[in-house]
């Protein structure tokens, strides 16, 4: 049986630069990989207890604007 205790874990994702990309679009555990997407920007995080980001892939704000 499992059993949680302490503070829940917080990931800190980068903040774009339009309002839209506060917005999480997908959020999926795929094995030991965590993958973050939202419209400004992509990344991947281990899923292991201590959470490292691994990359991270930002778009600039003309592409963002003419999607």
């Amino acid at each position: 049986m499992y059993m949680a205790y302490g503070w829940p874990q917080v990931i800190p994702l980068e903040t774009g630069s339009c309002p839209s990309s506060q917005r999480v679009v997908y959020l999926k555990l795929a094995g030991r990989l965590l993958p973050v997407v939202s419209p400004s920007h992509l990344e991947l995080w281990s899923s292991s207890q201590q959470r490292v980001r691994l990359g991270k892939y930002m778009r600039d704000e003309k592409s963002v604007r003419d999607e």
